[in-house]
């Protein structure tokens, strides 16, 4: 079956399914037994620049013998009782319904006659009733194929399944042409592909990460993922290079934070009329990365996440580094990777020092794992509400503050190896989930340069607390969970 093409052009679809849902219906659907079962997935749904991704809310198994039943021109069928109840439910909802079911095989599955012809004889009235796509799914052990009925009368095979877990696994129908990309070819990464294989260079040149915040830690993020070969980067920041980012912003120069002109009396004349800005933030970024991979894609965003249109940016990524820490930049990522289900990874590094006394208290890194499992920055109260509010109305320039602490008016220590210390990990765990090795399962992850105690470790996991009645994380009924673009986001409304 091939993609029809719309009036904005063949679109290409995308199934994205939670770890614990893709168990659950594998288990439910191999048990041993070499029968045929069914299943009906209720998903949210997002679009950006042709590319459909359905995103798995809630996975409803159907009981055999009830819900599952013989068929009469079929081996089985979903009983009209079952289809109907989901497709209320759905519609209810404003999600997408999709029926699923089983043949035998391992890397190879396809829709029967029998199958296609089911579908032309009932999913136009299932689209008609819920007024959002509908479609059929059918899986072996390590494939999936889709018949993905669009409302505007077209139809799509399912191009690629991405199950969000430790480890990037896709999974397609087995028959397509793998696709190989030119810019993980070469000499250039041949010492990592001694690591994690040509197959594993290949996942990550053909990844599209977001970097939120390209301050100390952000653009040590950018650099590392530049030098590895992700291949597509979206890089948001406000603000320009200043004179005390230098020490810290890796591969900066002086002209960056003074403008081409410098910041003499020659400089600030031509600065009066415009003509010695200092560099953009995300610009800087776009250097290092083409330095590094010039066959790489960058999109910089100078702008800030708290806004609706600049945060809307990420909704088509495949991973995301969370490097800024307003309380506005911790709320609308941490939504963005459970409403999307993008894997993400918050990031920061401290040092604690006494007020009174000048003395260092602490020193510590931290990487936070988000979007593969329940246990978000909401339900471990990391997004301070209270300051949440006061940004959520700031003024422009307060907007354009990257800072480090919450007071805007004092300047928090930032020493570059120590950001590098929060960074390595943090790059390190992407790499490891991209090129499939896998990574740890979860956990907040403190490291310290400097223990609090003698005896103390370096390193910490914390579990992270899960409030079974998140608005964000959760499944109940009000959360924003997978439902895609059915949900606003968190974002300034002022």
């Amino acid at each position: 079956m091939r993609s029809q093409s719309t009036a904005t052009g063949t679109r290409v679809i995308e199934l994205r399914v939670r770890a614990a849902d893709w168990l659950a219906l594998q288990q439910h659907l191999f048990p041993g037994d070499g029968d045929e079962h069914g299943a009906a997935l209720l998903c949210g749904s997002t679009t950006e620049r042709g590319r459909l991704r359905l995103l798995v809310r809630e996975v409803v198994l159907a009981v055999d013998g009830v819900d599952y039943v013989v068929g009469t021109r079929g081996y089985r069928l979903l009983t009209g009782e079952f289809v109907s109840r989901q497709l209320r439910r759905a519609k209810d909802a404003g999600l997408v319904y999709l029926a699923a079911h089983n043949h035998g095989g391992d890397r190879q599955v396809s829709f029967s006659g029998a199958d296609l012809a089911s579908h032309e004889r009932g999913y136009p009235t299932l689209l008609a009733v819920n007024g959002a796509p509908v479609g059929g799914l059918v899986l072996a052990r390590t494939a999936l194929a889709g018949d993905i009925w669009l409302t505007d009368g077209t139809r799509h095979p399912v191009d690629r399944t991405v199950v969000v877990s430790d480890a990037l696994l896709q999974l397609s129908d087995g028959q397509q042409r793998t696709f190989r990309d030119s810019r993980v070819v070469g000499e250039r990464y041949s010492r990592q592909t001694l690591a994690f294989g040509e197959e594993g260079q290949a996942r990550l040149g053909q990844l599209k990460v977001a970097v939120v915040g390209a301050g100390g830690v952000g653009m040590l993020v950018v650099q590392l993922l530049a030098r590895l070969g992700v291949g597509e980067f979206v890089i948001v920041d406000p603000d320009h290079v200043s004179r005390s980012n230098l020490s810290r912003l890796p591969e900066c120069r002086l002209h960056d934070a003074t403008g081409r002109f410098g910041d003499g009396w020659f400089g600030r004349l031509a600065g009066r009329f415009g003509l010695n800005a200092p560099t953009p933030k995300v610009e800087l970024a776009r250097r290092i990365v083409r330095g590094a991979n010039p066959t790489a894609v960058v999109t910089p965003v100078p702008g800030d996440i708290a806004d609706d249109d600049i945060a809307k940016k990420l909704i088509g990524c495949d991973f995301v580094f969370l490097a800024a820490d307003t309380m506005l930049a911790r709320d609308v990522v941490n939504q963005i990777a459970y409403q999307y289900l993008i894997p993400t990874l918050q990031i920061g590094s401290k040092v604690v020092v006494d007020p009174k006394s000048g003395a260092v208290r602490d020193v510590f890194g931290v990487v936070r794992s988000l979007g593969t499992y329940p246990g978000c920055l909401r339900c471990n109260d990391l997004v301070n509400v209270t300051k949440l509010a006061e940004e959520a109305v700031a003024t422009a320039e307060q907007r354009r503050n990257q800072r480090y602490v919450d007071d805007p008016d004092i300047s928090a220590p930032s020493v570059i190896t120590l950001n590098a210390m929060a960074v390595g990990w943090a790059v390190n765990d992407f790499m490891h989930y991209a090129s499939g090795i896998g990574r740890p399962s979860t956990g907040f992850r403190v490291i310290r340069s400097k223990p609090v105690g003698t005896g103390q470790p370096q390193f910490i996991v914390q579990d992270p607390h899960i409030d079974a009645d998140c608005h964000v994380c959760s499944t109940k009924p009000y959360s924003a969970l997978a439902v895609g673009d059915g949900r606003e986001l968190p974002t300034r409304t002022g």
